[in-house]
């Protein structure tokens, strides 16, 4: 795997008032789902928030490559397999849930699965175990990133819809969204990274974060990590099957520690080391 170093930093995070209303009366325009509307109010209000320490993140979404190496070294089932329901996938053209639909097998996309395509129908769950094992495996603390640190890295110092602005027009050339190369996961990297050497962090699958989904304050925050009683875990980036105001810097959704999806992948954050103290003998 391989991380870059993301720096102390603050930036605003989520969307303005304006931006939001926009947002909405652009959804109701195009008759979008209640579930997609009702996501776009939690972006805001904006808020300026502080991250203390660096850290390094993956340039890339956890590949089936990568999560296989886990499973094979640990036995590891996902939820999908534990509970027997399995994960989603596409047949005869609708999105429905099957054990067929599973991390390891094809959800029905139109693009070939390889160890080099994301890993998607695994749950938050299913990422923190990763984690844990990646931890136990390698030198140094594996987790996800939280949702502030998420957005921070994604932004990459520019406030605009995406890292790069907010010229749609250049969307393309950084994310997979719309269903564009055929219906399903791409390889990872195979688009521009932002300004900081991350790459799919627009589109390609929904990542996890750390957090619970919990509405915004308009306070200053300090290295921020959401809860909330229901649970629910934050994810963050849009995918290949999403429009473009999905993939947006600020888009949010959300789901259960046990949802997996055909959307659904994660990326791992690797923790600064804490300063060693002097040594006096």
């Amino acid at each position: 795997m391989k991380f870059c170093l993301i720096p102390a930093g603050e930036f605003v995070m989520g969307s303005s008032e304006e931006e939001i209303k926009k947002l909405l009366a652009e959804a109701r325009e195009k008759k979008m789902p209640d579930w997609f509307m009702e996501k776009i109010p939690t972006e805001g209000p904006q808020h300026k928030v502080t991250l203390t320490t660096p850290f390094s993140l993956g340039i890339h979404p956890v590949t089936r490559g990568q999560f296989r190496q886990f499973v094979e070294a640990t036995g590891y089932k996902t939820d999908a397999e534990e509970d027997g329901k399995g994960g989603y996938g596409r047949r005869d053209g609708k999105w429905i849930q099957s054990p067929e639909f599973l991390w390891n097998t094809n959800p029905g996309f139109e693009t070939e699965q390889t160890d080099t395509h994301p890993v998607v129908n695994v749950s938050w769950n299913d990422a923190v175990a990763f984690c844990k094992w990646l931890s136990s495996e390698a030198k140094g603390t594996y987790r996800l990133p939280t949702e502030a640190e998420w957005e921070f890295a994604c932004r990459a110092g520019n406030p605009g819809l995406f890292c790069f602005g907010d010229d749609q027009s250049r969307l393309a050339d950084y994310a997979w969204y719309g269903g564009m190369g055929g219906l399903g996961t791409k390889p990872v990297g195979q688009k521009a990274k932002n300004a900081f050497g991350i790459f799919d962090i627009h589109g390609n699958v929904w990542e996890w974060c750390h957090d619970g989904f919990a509405l915004y304050d308009a306070a200053n925050m300090i290295d921020p990590v959401g809860n909330n009683r229901f649970q629910l875990r934050v994810a963050r980036g849009g995918a290949f099957s999403t429009q473009p105001s999905a993939v947006r810097s600020a888009r949010r959704s959300d789901g259960t520690p046990t949802t997996r999806y055909y959307a659904n992948g994660f990326r791992v954050l690797l923790a600064a080391e804490p300063a060693r103290q002097p040594h006096h003998e």
